[in-house]
């Protein structure tokens, strides 16, 4: 549905390749690296962050979403993605919770309480990491490097409830009160379908 490889390595537009989606922008700190042969989007923990298109996961009932980070800073619900409406409604990856996992978590508002899975531990620090999330069926799976780290089989609901999201952030919640992502990010995928586990492993590959 939409890929954003971040790797333009200057100005302030980020493409989708897929050519569905408009332009989205580096915002705050968010400047251009180069670690070896990649170019990233750094941020710098304080208001770096990547502005993303409205309506990404618009009308999908199951979806993938991938991308590759790096992780400087481990801080309490700092987001690699954030996609929605506002903090009420929301599909979302942090790095780490306050009792030390990786969670992503889908709410829509209205909902007691979000859906969620959660890794063991937190996102590693300082290297890159493939992250991946499947939603379908009532289904959330999480992936770090190609292995499923996670599971939920009892989620309420789905992407499809959603709706066509107006916030979508990299690096940066949609509450104001959470901080922001001190490290790097590329190779942002939304697919319109769960990737089996093999799929995903091989993305996570490259």
């Amino acid at each position: 549905m939409a890929r954003y490889p971040l790797d333009e390595g200057s100005g302030t537009s980020v493409t989708d390749r897929t050519g569905a989606f408009a332009d989205g922008s580096l915002a705050g700190g968010a400047t251009w690296s180069t670690d070896g042969d990649t170019t990233a989007v750094m941020l710098d923990g304080r208001d770096g962050h990547v502005v993303l298109p409205a309506g990404l996961p618009s009308g999908l009932a199951e979806l993938t979403v991938s991308a590759r980070v790096r992780v400087d800073t481990l801080a309490p619900s700092v987001r690699v993605f954030d996609l929605g409406y506002s903090k009420d409604t929301y599909l979302f990856l942090t790095a780490t919770t306050g009792a030390g996992k990786a969670r992503a978590a889908l709410k829509i508002a209205g909902m007691e309480a979000e859906d969620f899975v959660d890794a063991t531990g937190p996102l590693p620090l300082g290297r890159w990491t493939h992250v991946a999330l499947t939603l379908a069926g009532g289904t959330g799976v999480l992936y770090l490097d190609g292995t499923e780290a996670g599971r939920n089989p009892a989620m309420v609901a789905g992407p499809l409830l959603l709706g066509r999201t107006s916030r979508n952030y990299l690096g940066r919640s949609q509450n104001s009160t959470h901080p922001y992502l001190h490290g790097a990010v590329r190779d942002f995928r939304l697919h319109n379908r769960a990737l089996t586990a093999d799929q995903v492993r091989q993305l996570a590959q490259g």
